[in-house]
């Protein structure tokens, strides 16, 4: 499976990030333990550190995720779960670096809008201005019987 993480550039002016199911206790498997274990979060750098030149180095082959997190918010009447991103005092996106191997799965995120959509929404901005996404679990069958 493939998740795309850009940064901004002359389309994506706020970049283009997927986010994903992510893997923070690992007695839980996904998908057979549902969301028990697990977090959204949003991809934005991959990276892989390197060491001195010469010296072993326990990171060789292993990458790491920036990822920015989201909270789980009760469903509403579509039965989707409704995420906002996580937010420090200050008003910034809380995020954290993972080994890549703690992303289990995308997760299909759409925007969530209320009577009227705001007027600067693009298929590029959407999710840079949107304060609040809707988990899509009817986006593919292991999605759904996981998060049903």
């Amino acid at each position: 499976q493939t998740l795309f993480c850009s940064p901004p550039c002359k389309t994506w002016t706020h970049g283009c990030y997927d986010a994903a199911i992510i893997n923070v206790d690992p007695c839980f498997k996904w998908p057979k333990s549902s969301q028990k274990g697990h977090v959204v979060g949003q991809l934005h750098l991959l990276m892989c550190p390197f060491g001195k030149r010469g010296g072993r180095w326990l990171w060789t082959d292993h990458f790491l995720v920036y990822i920015q997190h989201f909270d789980i918010a009760a469903e509403d009447v579509t039965h989707l779960h409704i995420l906002r991103h996580t937010k420090r005092a200050n008003g910034q996106c809380l995020g954290d670096v993972i080994p890549l191997s703690q992303v289990w799965a995308f997760a299909h995120l759409i925007p969530r809008f209320r009577q009227t959509a705001d007027n600067r929404l693009t298929a590029y901005n959407s999710f840079k201005h949107s304060t609040k996404f809707y988990l899509n679990k009817y986006f593919d069958k292991n999605t759904y019987f996981a998060l049903s």
